[in-house]
């Protein structure tokens, strides 16, 4: 999953994800879901990549999604 769950809230990102989960883990085989997305990073300051971060979260407003740092995600 490539720059999806950004797009909903943590309710529908948990959601997304225990869908994931049943559709990889059947008849006792164990599948992997691997998750690309955005983390923002609170700590560095790089005035440009922040700039785009921030720009990001305000679009993702109006889905109701948003950027996670790396403790929410």
């Amino acid at each position: 999953m490539k720059y999806i769950l950004h797009d909903w809230t943590d309710k529908d990102c948990i959601r997304i994800l225990k869908k994931c989960k049943e559709a990889v883990t059947n008849d006792a085989k164990r599948g992997k879901v691997i998750i690309i997305d955005m983390v923002i990073n609170e700590k560095k300051n790089e005035n440009q990549v922040t700039q785009i971060k921030l720009l990001l979260d305000v679009n993702m407003t109006c889905v109701n999604g948003k950027e996670r740092n790396e403790e929410e995600w």
